[in-house]
């Protein structure tokens, strides 16, 4: 089954809420996690008992629910600048979240990718890490930082 009609099949199934929860806790799920969180195996095991030939390991269930709860598209890969001392706890997270108290906006755009800026940090302290992002969010917040400047 296509990744798109399986998605389409288990949001059926689950239903909108449930649906946009299981797919924010898979994408800011921690990069070690293994398995699925207890309500979401539930959840899961449910549904693949109805589809013949569902994937049951979680790396290809994290795979194919690498898409935007909001926007409904693929989350796309980047690599931007984020603090040399700061610990990434997802794969989704931006390397600004929480530094600029107040600013971020993660309702309406969860996964920009938003990179810190060079001139915020000294050169030695700063590294380059990859993120998944969703276009759409990113967009959303580029429009944000926008209307900031002005």
């Amino acid at each position: 089954m296509k990744s798109k009609l399986l998605r389409e099949s288990f949001r059926s199934y689950a239903g909108d809420e449930k649906y946009r929860r299981f797919i924010r806790a898979l994408n800011t799920a921690s990069q070690n996690a293994v398995q699925l969180r207890y309500w979401q195996d539930v959840l899961w095991t449910g549904f693949a008992s109805t589809v013949p030939d569902c994937p049951c390991d979680y790396s290809t269930i994290q795979q194919l629910f690498a898409v935007c709860e909001l926007h409904d598209c693929d989350l796309l890969t980047d690599t931007v600048l984020a603090p040399y001392s700061q610990l990434r706890h997802s794969r989704t997270q931006s390397p600004d979240t929480g530094l600029q108290a107040g600013t971020i906006d993660n309702d309406k755009y969860p996964y920009p990718g938003w990179p810190v800026s060079p001139d915020d940090w000294p050169p030695h302290e700063n590294k380059f890490v990859d993120v998944l992002y969703c276009p759409k969010c990113r967009e959303l917040r580029a429009q944000r930082e926008r209307e900031n400047e002005t």
